[in-house]
């Protein structure tokens, strides 16, 4: 008997608390926790890269900003592209990776990501991003 009232106290506990949780699961994490949880392991939290086909982003993702299929690159780079987030939460990350990473090279042109933007390019995701990100650089190399 005393088994079961215990049995009978934690299910009353779960279901009051369950409301609670779900509602938690729902909350928006935020563009610097989505950069811990979807990209630092790569390019670690400094925006550095770890590994040597990584890209660093510190003091060169705003960069692709004034290359011209640049932005849309930022989008369709597999690690971005093929993320959990929603696309709003997305758009939020990339723009806080541009501020937070490389705000020197952030053109004062710059309009931030949106959902809708990022919803369009983010279908067609790049299979090979290291050939397209060094086509782009060769060719804004070229256009110096």
């Amino acid at each position: 008997m005393r088994l079961q009232l215990q049995v009978w106290g934690l299910m009353a506990v779960a279901a009051v608390s369950q409301p609670l949780f779900a509602e938690d699961a729902n909350k928006k994490l935020g563009p610097h926790a989505n950069y811990m949880l979807e990209c630092q392991g790569c390019h670690s939290p400094d925006g550095l890269a770890l590994f040597d086909q990584v890209p660093a982003f510190k003091g060169q993702l705003a960069t692709f900003l004034s290359i011209e299929g640049g932005r849309e690159y930022l989008v369709k780079v597999p690690g971005a592209a093929k993320s959990r987030l929603a696309d709003d939460d997305l758009a939020e990350l990339l723009n806080w990776m541009l501020v937070r990473f490389d705000k020197e090279h952030v053109p004062t042109s710059f309009s931030p990501y949106t959902a809708d933007e990022v919803a369009y390019l983010r279908v067609n995701a790049f299979t090979n991003a290291t050939s397209v990100r060094a086509a782009l650089l060769e060719n804004a190399n070229r256009k110096k």
